[in-house]
């Protein structure tokens, strides 16, 4: 009986709230106002250099130039990277990925990626040799105290198509291992 009784008190104070003050039950019932302010969407664009190591199995210094720009979950990568493994030959590559920011935000984000890879391997002998691969990305942008931003990435090439049309002996054929790029970006 006495819940019925708190009940209809609690009926009737509803009832009545609109044109009186509020009681304190009354105010309990209301949903209260959020005071954290809602999160801006994340939009930035940078330019960076990035340093590593690849393509695995062939360790060996890596620099890389590029731009990157992200609207909230979604993003574009395009970089220039190359490095020379002694007198033998260097490596030229271009990469175009779009990146999957899973929780945009500057402070601190992981993301995953995919796209198309070009690389040309230039022998010191004379010759090209030039190559078309998926690849995938996998990363991790953060802020750092000083407010720069930065980013931890492994990029892996699958397989690789040869696409230099004067070499007959390799036209078509598929690379046999994949190639993997660990790198570090300082963006500006």
């Amino acid at each position: 009986m006495k819940k019925l009784m708190t009940l209809g008190l609690l009926a009737t104070t509803f009832a009545f709230a609109d044109g009186a003050p509020q009681s304190e039950i009354a105010s309990l019932m209301h949903a209260p106002v959020s005071s954290i302010p809602e999160a801006e969407p994340v939009k930035a664009s940078y330019g960076y250099v990035s340093l590593g190591l690849g393509p695995f199995p062939i360790p060996a210094p890596l620099l890389g130039v590029g731009g990157r720009f992200q609207d909230g979950h979604h993003g574009f990568d395009a970089s220039f990277q190359f490095f020379t493994i002694g007198s033998a030959f260097t490596i030229a590559k271009e990469n175009f990925n779009y990146l999957h920011y899973f929780k945009p935000n500057l402070a601190s984000q992981f993301y995953v990626g995919g796209g198309i890879g070009v690389t040309e391997i230039l022998h010191r002998r004379g010759g090209v040799q030039a190559y078309l691969s998926p690849q995938v990305i996998l990363g991790k942008q953060y802020t750092n105290k000083d407010g720069d931003v930065r980013f931890f990435q492994a990029q892996i090439d699958p397989v690789f198509l040869h696409l230099n049309h004067l070499n007959k002996k390799h036209h078509g054929r598929v690379g046999t291992f994949p190639a993997v790029v660990l790198s570090y970006g300082i963006c500006f």
